[in-house]
């Protein structure tokens, strides 16, 4: 998973070598789930997600490190999200 931001938004990009089921998660410092950015099928290849910076309540997180993690094919993959606000 690369990440990067601009502004409030990250931008989360995924390549996939064959179709599968993801499952695209942000976690805070504690290891608190904020939002569920993806869940379900997904096609081959390069993709992009993008986070808004909102919790699942549909509001703005706080400054700081965020966690993206990625699971897809029985693995779990991990990035990190620097969100200033």
């Amino acid at each position: 998973v690369l990440t990067s931001v601009v502004g409030r938004e990250a931008s989360l990009q995924l390549n996939l070598p064959t179709s599968g089921s993801v499952t695209l998660d942000i976690f805070d410092a504690r290891g608190a789930r904020v939002r569920c950015i993806h869940t379900g099928g997904m096609e081959s290849g390069s993709r992009i997600l993008i986070w808004d910076g909102r919790d699942s309540g549909g509001r703005n997180v706080s400054s700081g490190v965020y966690l993206v993690r990625m699971q897809y094919a029985g693995e779990a993959y991990t990035g990190r999200v620097v969100m200033v606000r």
